[in-house]
């Protein structure tokens, strides 16, 4: 007789559980970064408190699968769509916010950035969903779970509302270090994009 434990049914439920929470966190986080643009804002707060919470879930919902084995065909998939809907308009929104802060050229370059990240998304996700209709479902890379921790530390750095407790100055050498990030995720995105371009 085996004495392995069998998982209990309510635990594997818990990481596809996680990733709908996330899901639903989402339009709560770009309604608080639309309505509440001033970095000064208490609602920024808010708005930094609900990513790192959505940013928890996905390393929760990782970390359990991981421990008990627990491995699905809508956690494969659903899992890297909550991250994109979680980070894709949250780096729009950021990249926006820099109008006028920045560098008229820095700014320029964090756009050319989000585009590539949002083009490297989507056309990974539509080859992702060419290569489920052949009967393939490809997890993510270790190279994407990267790019995706990456992304998340400049959004969440991003939110901060720095200005309410540091001077002008500081602020400004914080905000072009998180540029110097953005361009480091650009690369990471763009570097593990063929782990799923060569996958078949």
């Amino acid at each position: 007789m085996s004495n392995v434990k069998k998982t209990p049914k309510w635990i594997e439920q818990v990481p596809n559980a996680l990733t709908v929470i996330r899901l639903v966190m989402v339009p709560f986080l770009v309604w608080l970064m639309l309505a509440y643009p001033d970095r000064t804002m208490p609602q920024m707060w808010g708005a930094f408190v609900l990513f790192t919470a959505a940013a928890f879930t996905d390393k929760f919902d990782g970390d359990i699968a991981r421990k008990y084995n627990i491995v699905s065909n809508f956690g494969k998939i659903a899992d890297p769509i909550a991250d994109k809907a979680l980070v894709l308009p949250a780096l729009v929104i950021i990249v926006w916010n820099m109008w006028g802060r920045l560098n008229t050229f820095i700014v320029i370059l964090s756009f050319v950035c989000v585009l590539l990240i949002v083009l490297r998304e989507l056309g990974i996700s539509v080859w992702r969903m060419v290569l489920v209709r052949r009967g393939k479902v490809v997890p993510a890379s270790p190279g994407g779970k990267v790019k995706t921790v990456t992304q998340m530390a400049f959004i969440g750095f991003s939110l901060i509302p720095w200005n309410t407790f540091l001077s002008s100055g500081v602020v400004i050498v914080i905000e072009y270090i998180l540029v110097a990030l953005l361009v480091i995720a650009t690369y990471l995105a763009l570097a593990s994009a063929k782990d799923y371009v060569f996958a078949r």
